[in-house]
């Protein structure tokens, strides 16, 4: 709050980025084709028959990798205050920017809030009216992105030849 007789400007921002610590580790091709050989070695018929399914389509891809990004955030915070003989008032603003760990994540985030404060009848009585208001814009975390890089094949490309995004009709979550 606001003293009498001053007005004070206060500013600060904030600069940051972050980083994957704990990188899940999935099978690479090699590591794939190894499992399907041995897949089809075994005396299991069931494991006999889970390598026939598994297909090699060329790739060596960490699908991890391709849905991570390095992200960038900014975050901004002004405020003013002040007062005059029984009134006093401080508004503030903070704006954040931030791009999240996962390809396509973003948030962004306006907030203003404002307080007014009056005294009467010698500070016995006093009147406080707050305000706030907050914009949040964000594109949040598909988590369903992260499942599928534990479970997609890594000899999948992500690109055909065209440029286009492959897609393949084989797909299964239990792979």
């Amino acid at each position: 709050q606001g003293s009498k007789g001053r007005f004070n400007v206060e500013y600060s921002a904030r600069l940051f980025t972050e980083k994957v610590l704990n990188h899940l580790e999935v099978l690479n091709r090699e590591e794939y084709l190894a499992l399907k050989d041995s897949f089809a070695a075994s005396t299991n018929a069931s494991k006999k028959n889970k390598a026939k399914s598994m297909l090699d389509y060329g790739a060596d891809t960490d699908w991890f990798d391709e849905i991570l990004q390095k992200p960038f955030g900014h975050s901004h915070h002004l405020s003013l205050d002040g007062g005059i003989e029984n009134t006093s008032y401080r508004i503030s603003f903070d704006y954040s920017d931030q791009d999240g760990i996962l390809l396509n994540s973003h948030g962004q985030e306006l907030r203003v809030i404002s307080n007014l404060q009056q005294s009467a009848l010698n500070d016995r009585l006093k009147f406080n009216i707050q305000l706030g208001m907050t914009d949040d814009k964000s594109n949040p975390v598909d988590y369903n992105a992260v499942r599928q890089t534990l479970a997609r094949n890594p000899t999948y490309p992500v690109l055909n030849p065209d440029g286009s995004y492959f897609e393949v009709k084989d797909w299964e979550y239990e792979n």
